[in-house]
């Protein structure tokens, strides 16, 4: 957690968007619920056995594959540490940690079409050292135009290059 946190109204914290967690660990906690169901069940139990030791390890393998894909689902959605801070100290993720604003040359959004969903990032570009930051803002609560406005709110006064979206 960032420690510079002033609570300013212009200031914004950006955190997960906690449905997409949600929804897919649930849906990911179904098979598992499913298995230990049927295990107790009297009728079924006797063939799961005898089909468990002719070939254990595909079960293994997928209930394993499941059971972290679903801790995962649920400790991502438990999070609850901000992705972006954006205040008048300047831009913080957990990826660039703290860049002030006098040290930021310019900025915009890309955004990367894929056949069924668009995928956001936020590139930075600072002055010392030259390096270009790529932050993924994709699945956050808040939109890629409103932390960009958030952005410009807070830094004015800086000499920053906003430059406008890039669609890939």
């Amino acid at each position: 957690m960032p420690e510079n946190l002033i609570e300013s109204p212009a200031e914004m914290i950006v955190k997960n968007d906690k449905r997409v967690f949600l929804i897919f660990g649930i849906v990911s906690s179904i098979p598992i619920i499913g298995v230990t169901i049927s295990n107790f069940s009297n009728k079924a139990r006797k063939e799961n056995i005898d089909s468990f030791y002719a070939n254990p390890w595909g079960f293994i393998l997928l209930l394993g594959f499941i059971l972290i894909g679903s801790a995962y689902m649920w400790i991502r959605y438990f999070d609850k540490n901000p992705k972006l801070l954006i205040n008048k100290s300047g831009f913080w993720s957990r990826q660039t940690k703290l860049i002030p604003w006098e040290n930021l040359w310019y900025l915009y959004i890309r955004k990367t079409n894929t056949r069924y969903i668009a995928s956001y990032w936020v590139i930075i570009k600072i002055h010392v050292p030259e390096k270009e930051y790529k932050i993924d803002i994709s699945g956050l609560n808040e939109s890629p135009t409103e932390i960009i406005e958030a952005i410009k709110a807070n830094s004015r006064g800086y000499n920053i290059i906003y430059l406008d979206m890039e669609e890939v």
